[in-house]
C-alpha cells in the first residue's frame, strides 16, 4: 500500500479493489504481520477495518503480536486458531524435510537427538538449516554439499546465541562442570546424582521438576546445579530471585525471543520457549526467599509478588532449580517436589583447602582442627574468608596472615554457625 501513488491509485482505492477481486474470483485475501498494517486512527485502517466487515470473502490474517492487535480489529476477527511450537516429534519431521534433495547428509547427523536438544519453531529449523549449508558451502564448494553434525550444531548455537543476546536480563550458558568433581561428601554427591538422573528422566516431559536447593555458599549451590545440567547436556537460564521479583532497571526492556515482544520479568524466566532446551535457575543471593515466601503473613506488593511467583512455579513444565540459604523451617511450599540441603564437605577437605592459604606445619595444622570443628565451610567460603583476613592483615599492619585475623574474619562476616533448633540442639 505504500507504493499506491506509483501505481496511480490511492491506498484506499487499492484496498477496495482486492477485496472486490478476491470475491469475484471467489478468492482469500491474506494480510501478513497484520499488526503492522491496522494502526488505530489512520485512513488505511478505517477503509480496512470496514472493507473486511462487509466483504464476502474469506480474510485471513497472520501475527506474532496478537496482544499488541488493535481492538478495533480483534472484534471484527470470526475465529483465533493458535499455532503452537511443534513438539519434538514433528521437529524431527520438520528438520528432515528441510534438507534440500542436492545436500548430503554425514552419518554422524542425528535429527532426532537435534529435536530434542533444540526448541525450535519450523522458522528456526528453516534458519539452522540454511547456514549450516551456506557454511558447508564456503568449505566444501558447491558442486558437493556434505553436511555434518558439527555443520548443524555450530548453526543452532548461533540461534540459540543470537536469541539470547536480545536481553541483558539474566544469562544463558552451557556448564562445563561434572558431579564427580563437585567440593562435597559422599552422601551428598549421592543425593545430587540422584537428582540428575530425575532430571534426565523428567527432561522434555511436560510435568515438570522444580527443587529448591539450600546451600550456605551460594556459589558451591550454583556448581552443583551446573553439574546437574552437565549431567544432563542441557544448558542453563540463571536469573536473580531478586531481580525477577522486584523487577531489572524500568528502562531495561525485556524481549521474547520468538515473538520480539515486550514481556514481564516472571513471564521471560519461566517460559519455556524455543532455544537450546534448559533448565532455569533462579539464585538468591539475598536470602530474598526466606525473607518473603517462608512468612506466614504477607501484605501489599509482597503478597502479590508471592502470589504470582508461586502461580508460575505450579503451572512451569521445565526444570527449575531455587538456590537460597539453608531453610530453616519443615513447611516448605507445596509447589516445589524437593529440598536438598548441602552440608559443608568433609573436614579433610576443608583442611586441605585451609592449608592452601594459611601453610601445613605441624602448629598450623592443630590449629586448622580446632577452626574447622568450630566454623565448618564451604570451600569458596573458606577462600572468601580468607581474602577478607588478608585485608584485616594489612588494616593491621601485618604482612602475613594470622589466626587472628582469620577469626576476627569470621566472627564478623560469618559468625558463630550454629545448628538450627528445628533439626537438632542449638550450638553453645
Amino acid at each position: 500500500m505504500e507504493h499506491a501513488s506509483n501505481l496511480g491509485a490511492s491506498s484506499e482505492d487499492l484496498i477496495k479493489y482486492l477485496f472486490k477481486e478476491a470475491k469475484l474470483n471467489d478468492g482469500i485475501v491474506f494480510f501478513d504481520e497484520c499488526d503492522e498494517i491496522f494502526h488505530a486512527n489512520t485512513r488505511d485502517s478505517r477503509t480496512l477495518l470496514i472493507e473486511i466487515e462487509k466483504s464476502d470473502c474469506i480474510t485471513i490474517m497472520a501475527t506474532n503480536r496478537v496482544i499488541e492487535l488493535d481492538p478495533a480489529l480483534d472484534r471484527r476477527i470470526t475465529m483465533k486458531v493458535p499455532f503452537f511450537l511443534p513438539d519434538e516429534n514433528q521437529r524431527e519431521r520438520i528438520w528432515k524435510a528441510l534438507v534440500p534433495p542436492n545436500v548430503s547428509l554425514a552419518k554422524d547427523v542425528n535429527f532426532k537427538s537435534l529435536a530434542g536438544k533444540y526448541i525450535f519453531s519450523g522458522g528456526l529449523i528453516k534458519n539452522t538449516m540454511f547456514t549450516a549449508i551456506t557454511n558447508a558451502m564456503s568449505t566444501n564448494g558447491r558442486s558437493k554439499i556434505l553436511l555434518n553434525a558439527c555443520d548443524i550444531e555450530e548453526a543452532a548455537k548461533w540461534q540459540t546465541a543470537s536469541m539470547f543476546d536480545l536481553n541483558s536480563f539474566g544469562r544463558s550458558y552451557l556448564p562445563k562442570g561434572s558431579i564427580s568433581s563437585l567440593p562435597v561428601g559422599s552422601l551428598d554427591r549421592q543425593k545430587i546424582q540422584k537428582i540428575a538422573n530425575a532430571c534426565l528422566h523428567f527432561n522434555g516431559k511436560t510435568t515438570g521438576l522444580r527443587l529448591l536447593l539450600g546451600c550456605s555458599d551460594i556459589q558451591t549451590g550454583i556448581r552443583i546445579v551446573d553439574a546437574v545440567a552437565g549431567e544432563c547436556g542441557i544448558k542453563v537460564r540463571e536469573f536473580e530471585l531478586l531481580d525477577l521479583l522486584c523487577g531489572p532497571d524500568k528502562t531495561q526492556k525485556i524481549i521474547d525471543p520468538l515473538t520480539r515482544q515486550e514481556v514481564d520479568p516472571l513471564d521471560y524466566a519461566f517460559s519455556t520457549g524455543t532455544g537450546h532446551r534448559a533448565l532455569t535457575l533462579l539464585v538468591d543471593h539475598e536470602a530474598y526467599f526466606q525473607e518473603l515466601f517462608l512468612k506466614e503473613t504477607t501484605e501489599g506488593e509482597r503478597k502479590k509478588d508471592l502470589l504470582g511467583f508461586y502461580r508460575k512455579l505450579k503451572d512451569f513444565k521445565g526444570i527449575l532449580f531455587l538456590v537460597t540459604n539453608p531453610v530453616k523451617t519443615q513447611s516448605l511450599p507445596i509447589e516445589f517436589n524437593r529440598y536438598l540441603e548441602v552440608d559443608s564437605p568433609p573436614e579433610e577437605l576443608q583442611l586441605r583447602e585451609w592449608e592452601k592459604h594459611l601453610g601445613d606445619s605441624k602448629d598450623i595444622q592443630e590449629r586448622l582442627v580446632d577452626l574447622v570443628e568450630q566454623y565448618p565451610l564451604h570451600l569458596n567460603e573458606i577462600a572468601e574468608i580468607t581474602q577478607g583476613a588478608k585485608t584485616t592483615a594489612l588494616l593491621n599492619a601485618n604482612e602475613t596472615i594470622t589466626f587472628e585475623d582469620v577469626y576476627e574474619t569470621l566472627k564478623r562476616f560469618k559468625g558463630r554457625k550454629s545448628v538450627p533448633i528445628l533439626f537438632g540442639q542449638a550450638g553453645n
